[in-house]
């Protein structure tokens, strides 16, 4: 599998978690293009089967990233849903990048949820959500730099 291919299948499972609605302020994401337009990421993605080194679970943890609604809400996007064997397709893939890029699990996941958020904005030219994360960031080939919060554009 190709970092296009994980990245892809990621985003279509994500697509398919909207609507989605936020228990605060009942804000509407109609689509997952709306809410990486809406909310502010925090923290880090994580995978906790790929942290505890189980690349084939039989009873995925499951993996998370969390978001914030403009009125202060965390909102999660988890792999929930997705086919076992797809989540290992993406475990197994995940942990061949982390060996073969030098990076933890956690400085991967990073990479990729700004590379899809990245994808996700820019075929609608609507980078300027996460222009403040390409001006701050070092080569993506090697490791990504920490992300900082920022505010909404």
């Amino acid at each position: 599998m190709t970092e296009a291919e994980a990245i892809s299948i990621m985003i279509s499972h994500m697509e398919g978690l909207f609507p989605k609605t936020c228990p605060n302020c009942q804000r509407q994401f109609v689509t997952l293009r709306d809410f990486m337009l809406n909310t502010m990421p925090i923290g880090n993605p994580i995978a906790h089967d790929l942290e505890l080194g189980d690349l084939r679970p039989l009873h995925p943890v499951g993996a998370v990233t969390v978001s914030n609604c403009r009125c202060g809400s965390s909102l999660a996007l988890t792999s929930d849903g997705m086919s076992v064997f797809r989540y290992w397709e993406l475990l197994i893939w995940a942990h061949r990048e982390t060996k073969r890029r030098g990076l933890t699990p956690k400085e991967l996941l990073q990479y990729v949820r700004w590379e899809i958020r990245k994808k996700v904005l820019s075929e609608l030219n609507e980078l300027s959500s996460i222009s403040w994360y390409e001006n701050s960031k070092q080569k993506v080939s090697t490791k990504p730099t920490t992300i900082c919060s920022a505010g909404w554009s």
